[in-house]
């Protein structure tokens, strides 16, 4: 597969797509419109879906894009949706795959690596996607709409004013108050995940990946 100036092998695109053992991936050229994340005009955007039904009962979805950089185009990640069962949940498998990810788009100089960061829809304790990315280490300022349909007494239990500026979303779930709030009170946005030695959380995951033996 080759994108942005890239040329990606058949394990690149299994540990960037989130594919554990036994998955079928698919890939396909999207018509999907991904200006608003940087995808540069003209280039394609290739869809990977990583099925595999005993593992996730939402398909991990990725999509890949060429930024331009310095008029260079430079490959991009979005990472869609990804859901386990609810038995794998809190073992570890979505940080591991994480994990590849990572030490894969490093490998490769990858520009960006993002996420749609979804959560609970229905409230009731089904998904802990709101709170789970920023653990995970993506982050970004909480659009402001959001910030301000936190009740400013749930913010203060959490060590924040409802006047303050909205703060990353990693400073807010960064203690256990902030986190509740945020999977009572927050939205799907944007989150990225820096690719640098700035992010504490790259050492973090390819040391797991060493201690786990990957």
């Amino acid at each position: 597969m080759e994108l942005g100036n890239q040329i990606l092998s058949g394990p690149d695109v299994a540990d960037l797509s989130w594919a554990v053992q036994g998955s079928e991936i698919e890939v396909a050229v999207e018509t999907i419109d991904l200006t608003e994340f940087g995808s540069a005009p003209g280039y394609p955007v290739l869809r990977t879906i990583a099925r595999n039904p005993g593992v996730f009962s939402t398909s991990p979805t990725r999509f890949f894009y060429a930024q331009l950089e310095d008029g260079e185009p430079s490959l991009a990640v979005l990472n869609f949706k990804a859901i386990l069962h609810p038995h794998l949940r809190g073992r570890g498998l979505a940080l591991l795959c994480l994990a590849k990810q990572v030490r894969c788009a490093l490998r490769l100089g990858i520009g960006s690596l993002t996420v749609i960061a979804a959560g609970d829809w229905t409230k009731a304790g089904q998904l802990d996607g709101y709170s789970a990315w920023p653990a995970m280490g993506f982050g970004g300022t909480i659009p402001a709409h959001i910030w301000e349909a936190i009740p400013d007494d749930i913010l203060l239990d959490a060590g924040f004013r409802g006047d303050d500026p909205p703060p990353d979303v990693r400073e807010l779930c960064a203690g256990a108050t902030g986190k509740e709030a945020w999977r009572a009170y927050g939205a799907g946005f944007t989150m990225e995940f820096e690719l640098s030695d700035a992010n504490p959380h790259v050492t973090r995951q390819l040391q797991l990946l060493e201690d786990v033996g990957l």
